[in-house]
């Protein structure tokens, strides 16, 4: 299929010093001590993993077809969530409070197991294997909170993407949060990427994508990976010096923000 709207220079500028600062967090990610003893900290690496596709996913899109800005939004806020979620998990000294975050974490798993078997038994599609996986996951839970010191409590939940956020130091991000949503979610607020001028008669219909509109899934990118990097390298004993060398981060910011110099939206810092 013929490209519909070629990477810019700048764009690519952008990808590639974002693809090398996945490759400085990844060889950075190469100095961790074993890991075992606490769930938490397996777990949060392994988010992280995820979330580093994602954003090779973004940058993957970007040089396919500008025009695919949509699911690089999308790509974009899944990085973004979970990079902050595996940073919460473990940004707190006690090793046993980093475990009950894992814990709530893994009744998530629970929760969805439950439903997704109760809705199948309602439609009359038995499940074998489901109830299964969920009682085996109950059954390990419980186990570890049994082995938890007197006084530890389980939380009852995953706290919202909201107070996680703000439990790592990025309050005034959660509107980008908010923005990328529409996308995810099919919102009348996303659709004026299809839409200009105005709504009923004043709107004329179209794709009305333009290279600077990728400020957005490139910034948030970094933001998934900058400072949720550092903190898990830190939280997990791996060295971050390589990862957070002064002046490579400067050139990743840069080159981002060539991206949206004429960019009218949202600014993310």
């Amino acid at each position: 299929m013929a490209t519909i709207l070629p990477i810019t220079r700048e764009i690519e500028a952008a990808c590639r010093e974002l693809y090398r600062a996945v490759g400085l967090f990844l060889d950075a990610r190469k100095t961790l001590p074993p890991l075992g003893r606490y769930e938490s900290e397996v777990e949060a690496v392994n988010l992280f993993t995820m979330a580093i596709r994602h954003i090779e996913g973004v940058v993957a899109l970007a040089r396919e077809d500008l025009v695919l800005l949509p699911p690089a939004l999308a790509a974009a806020r899944a990085a973004f969530e979970t990079s902050v979620k595996a940073a919460w998990m473990i940004n707190v000294d006690d090793p046993f409070e980093r475990e009950i975050r894992w814990l709530a974490h893994l009744k998530g798993e629970e929760r969805f197991l439950e439903r997704t078997s109760r809705y199948l038994a309602d439609l009359g599609l038995e499940s074998e294997t489901l109830p299964s996986l969920h009682d085996k996951i109950r059954s390990f839970r419980v186990a570890v909170v049994g082995a938890l010191p007197p006084g530890v409590a389980e939380l009852p939940r995953s706290p919202s993407f909201e107070d996680m956020l703000k439990a790592v130091g990025g309050d005034e991000l959660y509107v980008i949060y908010m923005k990328l949503s529409q996308y995810v979610h099919a919102e009348h607020a996303a659709t004026w990427l299809y839409r200009s001028r105005g709504l009923g008669t004043e709107k004329r219909l179209g794709e009305f994508i333009k290279a600077d509109d990728w400020y957005l899934p490139l910034r948030v990118c970094w933001l998934s990976l900058g400072q949720p990097g550092r903190v898990l390298l830190e939280r997990t004993g791996a060295s971050r010096a390589a990862f957070l060398d002064p002046d490579h981060q400067s050139r990743v910011v840069n080159a981002i923000e060539q991206v949206g110099a004429g960019w009218p939206g949202l600014r993310v810092h």
